[in-house]
This record gives C-alpha cells, structure tokens and sequence, in this order.
C-alpha cells in the first residue's frame, strides 16, 4: 500500500511556485524513511514554514510540555509551535501561504492531540481562505472499530476536540472531512488518499514501518491498549510512563497486584490477559518508587475492546483501593472526565455502581455518530 505523501509525488508539479506551509513532525515519512520535508526540499518546493504539534517537529519533547519556536539546523526553515502559547497556527502567516499540508501519524483515539492540531488548522485555514492539503496514513487500530462515549457538550478541550467517540474508526483524511464538514470551519480542503489500505487493517499488516508517533508510543502494542489505558491518566496511578511498557503497564506503590489481576480476571472483557507486574518509573507519576500491579496482554486484538476495559480497570482499583485512589484535577476539572468525554461516568464509579453500568456508557451516542460517519468513509 501507499500513504498519501507518496501519491502526492505525482502530482508534485501542482505545488510548484506556491508558498508552502507543512505541519508535520518525525512520522511524516515515506517507507524508505525519507521525510516529508526532505523530500519537498528534493523538489525544489518552496517551504516557507514548519508548523510542530506536541512532542515537536522531530518527536523529542515530553508529553504536555509546550513546544518552542525555533530555526531548524538542518534545513533551515523556521519551525512554528501550534502547541505552545496557542494551539492554532498564526493568521497572519497563514496569510502569507497558498496552501497548509499535514502529514502526521495518528494513533485512533479522540485524545491523541494531532487530530485536535488537525481540526485547529482547518479551523483557522477556513478563517483566512488557504487551502489544507491533508496526506492520509493508515488508523494503526483499523478503521472498523468504533467504541467509547461521543464527547458531549462541555467536555470540549485539547483531549477532545469535537464530537466523536474515543475509538472513531477514522483515518486523518475523513477525521479532516467530518470536521471540516459538520464544524462548519469552511476550509479549501483536499485529502490525498492512500492506495491500497482496507478498514480492516491492523498497521503491522500494511507493510509500513512503524515509527512511535510520540515518546510513549513505542509499538502497536501500545497503540491497542491505549484507548483504554489512557484513561488511568486521569487518576493517581501509573500508566507507566517512565517505563520500557508505557499503558501496557499499570500501578502504583499501594496496589496488591496479585490482587488486582484476580479482579481483573472476572471482568467481562475478550482478548485480554494480566500479569502481576512490578515496575520503577524514571519519570512521571512515582517516580523511583516501586508499583505494582499490571501487564495488559492482548492476544485477540479484533474482540478486545480497550475502552471497556480502560473503564473496568479504573472502576476496579476504585473498587479495591478507596482510601488510596483519587481522580486527579487539571485546572477546575476532573481530568478522567475530559478523557472519557463526560461527567457522569466519573460519578458513577465514585459512587460504587455495577460494571454493568459502565458498559452501557461505553456505546453512548454511537448510533448516531455512525450515522454522520459514514458519510466521510473513503475506503472499504
């Protein structure tokens, strides 16, 4: 199969003599590991600016961490931070340039904040009239799942940019379709669609090489379970940052994981198995202090369910642990409640409900998100 990038260089010649604005970072690569911008400036393109998401344009700052504006040392070119002072590219650069191209690898989940970069560019294209040129990758967890509560009004923020669920089953392309669209953001907008790709695929069957998208994103190991073990960012247990196992692992200092894995067991989620785990962060959440608790395992990825489980696994150690599990607070709001998409979920949980209602929060505003979906679909 081939990305988007790729089948652009067939068409490279229409970019000729435009004034080029390209918002990418280290993943925005061809099979071969030529960048993006190598390869434009290969072409002779006129590249006027570099626009870097979180992590930065080569994918070395820290999760949260804002983002400098600088000069790159390789090229030259002057590299724009949308997640620093504010998470838009400038207008008045904008304004300078024919056309925005972005190429970056998502991962497939609401809170994986390139999509949130996505929607700010078409958000401010539209306001100053230049065209978004999106180059589509693969969704590394397939573009057939859908799973996870529709963001509702009021729970709008940098981890949950718009109305979708947390698994969308999307590529880029038709995120930036569905966005455009139904937020009425009015961008010139052309998506350069793969060739070759089907819903159904997992990343490691379409022959690209996997290139971790941020620091804590070392495989598609990482990438299956985060839709749910994302959730434990939200409360004052590891998701093991700071470890070799970044949301595969799961502890903290006061957790029995043998205890826990014995809960975990008896929840009604497929494709999954635990492993009493022991780890030492080197950064974030306890870090140099021994955790304990678990090691996600998923040996059926097409029945596991993530979001399901992210919920059981936060609902169990609230179950086990109340006297030492808290939600944790960013600002005025409960973090967890800006992950999920929601309120009540939260309150749930603290009030000591059935997993079962948990369960039926999970599908949420998928029918109606399905309908509005398929009519951005571009692949089968």
């Amino acid at each position: 199969m081939r990305v988007g990038l790729e089948l652009l260089v067939n068409d490279i010649t229409s970019l000729r003599g435009k004034y080029i604005g390209v918002i990418t970072n280290h993943t925005g690569v061809l099979s071969d590991f030529v960048h993006v911008i190598d390869l434009f400036l290969k072409f002779h393109l006129n590249i006027r600016v570099v626009f870097a998401p979180e992590h930065g344009f080569r994918g070395d700052a820290l999760e949260g961490s804002s983002v400098k504006s600088y000069v790159d040392e390789r090229t030259g070119l002057p590299v724009v931070s949308v997640h620093g002072g504010s998470y838009s590219p400038p207008e008045d650069i904008l304004r300078k340039l024919d056309v925005v191209i972005y190429d970056i690898q998502d991962v497939g989940a609401r809170f994986y904040t390139y999509i949130s970069t996505l929607f700010y560019v078409l958000e401010s294209a539209g306001k100053v009239g230049v065209e978004v040129l999106v180059l589509d990758r693969p969704n590394p967890i397939t573009g057939l799942h859908v799973e996870g509560p529709v963001l509702e009004p009021g729970y709008r923020s940098f981890v949950g940019v718009w109305y979708i669920p947390v698994r969308y089953g999307m590529t880029v392309g038709e995120l930036a379709l569905l966005f455009n669209e139904e937020a009425d953001l009015g961008a010139d907008l052309r998506v350069v669609k793969m060739e070759g790709w089907r819903r159904r695929m997992w990343f490691d069957e379409t022959g690209l090489p996997w290139v971790p998208p941020s620091p804590n994103m070392p495989s598609l190991d990482a990438a299956v379970v985060y839709p749910g073990t994302c959730l434990i960012e939200g409360t004052n247990v590891s998701e093991g940052r700071g470890t070799a196992k970044p949301f595969e692992l799961i502890g903290a200092p006061w957790i029995d994981e043998y205890e826990l894995v014995e809960e975990l067991k008896s929840l009604p989620v497929k494709g999954v198995k635990y492993r009493p785990a022991t780890f030492t962060p080197w950064r974030s959440k306890y870090s140099g202090e021994v955790c304990r608790g678990v090691q996600v395992y998923v040996i059926n990825r097409d029945v596991f369910e993530p979001v399901k489980f992210g919920l059981g696994l936060v609902w169990t150690i609230k179950r086990l642990y109340p006297d030492k599990f808290e939600f944790v607070k960013r600002g005025n709001k409960y973090y967890f409640d800006l992950l999920i998409g929601c309120g009540d979920t939260r309150e749930l949980i603290e009030r000591g409900c059935d997993f079962d209602d948990l369960v039926d929060l999970c599908n949420r505003g998928l029918d109606s998100f399905s309908k509005i979906r398929g009519k951005y679909l571009l692949y089968y």
